[in-house]
């Protein structure tokens, strides 16, 4: 399954759970749940529809935009590790992209996860969730940055590693 194909369907999927969404949610929505679990703001349900539809296919068009661009941008708006080496050549420059742009289509997919993932807590919460409901959406948050951010950090770093250096693995 190609990258492309892998983020229809999570975007797919989302759009599915927000027309589910607009079918169970209650006149009045949870909107922010603070560090503690309890709701501290509350907005209505087209509110919420139009919160989590707006920012979760934004910031998806934003990343496959990315990802589509990738070819073209200049190499002053890249940056990945050792860009000179991978720039140095049009072989490898050529490469970078389409590795970039393979990392960005990835990171869609996730984003689009974490979204959805909101998206089941906001609705749990706002048809009578426990109080577990947000300390788990904040533990999700948290284990979905962590992967993402720290993993992805990590994952760059042996993928964009130059070919002639060895591994820095002990």
């Amino acid at each position: 399954m190609s990258r492309r194909t892998l983020l229809g369907a999570c975007v797919a999927a989302y759009v599915v759970l927000l027309v589910v969404a607009a079918t169970v949610l209650p006149d009045e929505v949870p909107l922010h749940v603070g560090i503690d679990g309890t709701v501290d703001r509350t907005g209505s349900r087209v509110e919420a529809l139009l919160l989590l539809g707006g920012l979760g296919l934004g910031t998806v068009a934003l990343l496959a935009g990315g990802a589509l661009a990738a070819p073209r941008l200049p190499l002053a708006w890249i940056n990945v590790p050792h860009l000179a080496w991978w720039s140095a050549t049009p072989q490898r420059e050529a490469r970078m992209r389409r590795m970039l742009a393979d990392d960005l289509w990835l990171l869609a997919c996730a984003t689009t996860g974490l979204f959805a993932l909101v998206l089941v807590a906001v609705v749990l919460l706002a048809r009578g969730g426990d109080d577990v409901t947000g300390p788990l959406l904040l533990v999700a948050v948290v284990v979905w940055g962590l992967v993402v951010g720290v993993g992805g950090v990590l994952a760059a770093r042996r993928r964009y590693r130059p070919d002639d250096q060895p591994d820095d693995r002990p």
